[in-house]
């Protein structure tokens, strides 16, 4: 059961909605092919920020599904969270906002991006963690109407993260 989950409650781990209370809940389906095309979108956005083929390939095996994450109500604004190196949960309806599944073009301003979600959450597979700047692809919050996709900034903290000290270099 996801809700069980160490990895799923932890701060580092989880995205949230930015601002107050739940919204009006909107009814949403999204099934396997519009959580494919955004998956695939948000690996495309690692890919143009320069994403090596290794890492890529790891984020093409990450399973994405979908629950409802807010049905106990103690996180309303949770909109997902990696719970394995391998798969990442979303909340079904973006903590009640609604998600924004527009692969191109823009996106609805009342809405949460699926992209960004997808995006920051593969973030985490790859061993980021947030930052506090609101703008990132790895801000703990992410406002509706807004889209975040991975920076060359972002490839570079990975690299600073994995970064190995070489003895023929000391």
């Amino acid at each position: 059961m996801v809700g069980t989950n160490k990895l799923l409650t932890s701060p580092t781990t989880r995205l949230e909605v930015a601002g107050s209370a739940r919204k009006t809940e909107v009814a949403q389906h999204l099934d396997d092919a519009i959580i494919a095309a955004a998956t695939q979108s948000a690996i495309n956005a690692w890919a143009g920020a320069g994403l090596n083929s290794a890492d890529l390939a790891k984020l093409q095996k990450v399973k994405v599904s979908v629950r409802d994450l807010n049905a106990s109500g103690a996180n309303p604004n949770l909109l997902g969270a990696q719970v394995s190196e391998a798969q990442i949960v979303l909340d079904d309806n973006a903590a009640g906002r609604g998600w924004s599944v527009r692969t191109s073009g823009e996106m609805k301003a009342n809405r949460v991006d699926l992209i960004s979600a997808i995006a920051h959450e593969l973030g985490h597979v790859l061993g980021l963690d947030h930052t506090p700047v609101a703008a990132d692809v790895m801000a703990e919050q992410l406002a509706v109407g807004e889209r975040h996709l991975p920076t060359a900034a972002d490839l570079a903290a990975i690299d600073a993260l994995f970064a190995t000290d070489d003895p023929a270099t000391l």
